[in-house]
């Protein structure tokens, strides 16, 4: 009897002991979820420098010399993602002619970062050298595309209004761009 005794007040024990509450459990307080951020598009229009390397046409409104094909290089900077400034230096060359020129622009932009565009507008002026060198007054725009690395493509086009003898011409320029 005595056993019989003490399996009962051992299973007793057990099953108190069972019911008795959540022993050796972790209660984990479940807090709000937090959501991983939500890609807001590219962040390729900070501030910064550029460099921009194009093929180029000019295209004159009459006058000395006939459109021509070319290329450049400029050099940019934005102290903001929508405003900088940019240099440049082309050259151009049809039947015999050679024309360069020297810029300076500023330009404002307006990124549209969720797909990665910025279209801009600049105004600047400079100097033309087509063996007479002519001051010059440009305005324009264009469109900047860039890519996850950064790297981009844009297109654009100026009015290029002279001081003297040389007629008034257009420009457009296609190349890459290349942040730094």
């Amino acid at each position: 009897m005595k056993k019989a005794l003490l399996t009962l007040a051992v299973i007793a024990a057990s099953v108190g002991i069972a019911n008795a509450g959540d022993y050796g459990k972790v209660v984990i307080d479940k807090g709000p979820v937090i959501a991983p951020p939500v890609e807001t598009g590219c962040d390729c229009f900070a501030p910064g420098a550029q460099l921009s390397l194009f093929a180029a046409g000019i295209f004159p409104d009459g006058g000395d010399f006939d459109d021509a094909l070319g290329g450049g290089a400029s050099l940019g900077y934005f102290f903001t993602d929508m405003a900088g400034i940019e240099i440049s230096a082309s050259g151009y060359s049809n039947s015999g002619s050679q024309v360069q020129n020297y810029t300076a622009d500023f330009v404002l932009r307006y990124p549209i970062t969720e797909i990665c565009i910025a279209p801009y507008a600049l105004v600047g002026g400079g100097v033309h050298t087509n063996s007479e060198t002519e001051g010059l007054f440009r305005f324009g725009g264009g469109l900047d595309i860039r890519f996850p690395n950064c790297m981009g493509l844009f297109v654009d086009g100026t009015w290029n209004i002279l001081g003297g003898d040389v007629a008034d011409y257009a420009v457009a320029r296609a190349g890459i761009r290349i942040p730094f």
